[in-house]
């Protein structure tokens, strides 16, 4: 078997590293089709007894040939010795048999056990969470053959990665622009929180940021060059960062306390 287990925070390349190993595995012969099914909780688990078994047979149908990616950064199960009210995530106590995300499980590890299932299963999702996960049914860690850590992108690679996208699109950073992009990166990875995006965050912000802040200037231009249309200014970089704090900082203020 060559079931996987995905650590990392969100935006780290999961996804993206699950697609390549399809094809990888569809080269090698280890899988006929290699594309990537996604799915998560909300797609397996059902409301009623006997719904969550049939979506994950469903599932399980439509993944043969191919990778099945479950994206687990919202628990499928609370695990053993975890009912405790210090942990966060779990908001209130359930018992490990009744909770339907054990039937995920349950119907998955049959699957699993095959010598040549023509699938390839990752879960995906913080360590901590889906070690839980493999606590709650014995034997479950055993089926996952290979472990991968994805580590959080460095202010650095993140601007990279924003570069690269600019790219595509016939457009690049000033010198200016690209250090102040580095410097507001580089303070956003300091003080980072578990539901940073990395890579997702670093795209969001030149799109819905930068890039408007760059078609409000142009805008005012009376006859723009070439350069006006593909160059990212200082300007452009500074103003979209000063909306963003604006903005949180604002729905921070109108948060209601106490409703």
């Amino acid at each position: 078997p060559n079931h996987m287990l995905f650590f990392g925070n969100p935006g780290t390349g999961k996804t993206t590293v699950a697609k390549m190993v399809g094809k990888i595995y569809r080269s090698m012969g280890l899988l006929s089709k290699g594309d990537v099914i996604e799915t998560n909780r909300a797609g397996l688990v059902g409301r009623y007894i006997g719904d969550t078994e049939a979506n994950t047979a469903s599932v399980i149908n439509s993944a043969r040939g191919n990778v099945l990616f479950i994206d687990a950064s919202k628990e499928f199960t609370p695990g053993k010795n975890q009912n405790t009210l210090e942990d966060k995530h779990i908001k209130k106590i359930v018992d490990d048999r009744r909770d339907f995300g054990m039937r995920v499980i349950e119907t998955l590890l049959p699957v699993m056990s095959e010598a040549d299932p023509d699938m390839v299963v990752i879960f995906a999702g913080y360590e901590k969470e889906l070690m839980r996960m493999m606590d709650a049914n014995e034997g479950l860690l055993d089926r996952f053959a290979h472990k991968f850590h994805f580590d959080d992108y460095s202010a650095e690679e993140l601007v990279e990665i924003g570069e690269r996208q600019l790219k595509e699109k016939a457009m690049r950073l000033t010198p200016e622009a690209k250090a102040a992009l580095t410097r507001i990166a580089d303070d956003k990875v300091r003080h980072k929180d578990k539901n940073f995006s990395n890579a997702r965050w670093i795209k969001n912000f030149i799109e819905t940021g930068i890039q408007s802040e760059m078609a409000k200037r142009v805008m005012k231009i009376e006859q723009p060059t070439k350069d006006d249309l593909c160059l990212i200014t200082e300007e452009d970089v500074i103003k979209a960062n000063e909306r963003r704090v604006n903005l949180r900082a604002n729905s921070r203020q109108q948060r209601p306390v106490g409703f």
